[in-house]
């Protein structure tokens, strides 16, 4: 088995990732109307890390232990690059076909959230 640059690895890996956060992203845009989202949301949160160091791993176990840590390091951050490409493609998706008034309605929760506040009620 040839080793793979850290780049494509990368690329694969982030593809993988990528739809992990998109899954994150599709529970937070449906949380405000599905409370149960809320746990499995910050359960995926949570495992962030823990699912990049699995990647990591992989890397090093798959190089027989002669990555370093620069190496690794550039593969989270690649990882993290890749997946982010893929979950902003997934969130356009969202607020321009499935929910285009997404971002105006989480406005006005939160201007009802500020003028439930007393502090607030006199201000701009």
């Amino acid at each position: 088995m040839a080793i793979k640059s850290v780049y494509h690895r990368g690329a694969e890996d982030g593809l993988l990732f990528g739809l992990y956060i998109s899954i994150l992203a599709i529970l937070f845009f449906i949380m405000s109307n599905y409370s149960w989202a809320s746990v499995p949301l910050l359960l995926m949160i949570l495992g962030i890390p823990f699912v990049i160091f699995k990647f990591q791993r992989r890397c090093l176990k798959d190089e027989f232990g002669k990555s370093d840590f620069s190496t690794r390091w550039m593969l989270g951050i690649l990882i993290s690059i890749f997946g982010s490409l893929i979950c902003a493609v997934t969130s356009y998706g969202y607020m321009e076909f499935i929910n285009p008034t997404f971002m105006y309605d989480q406005v006005n929760i939160a201007l009802e959230l500020y003028k439930g506040i007393p502090e607030f009620k006199n201000s701009e």
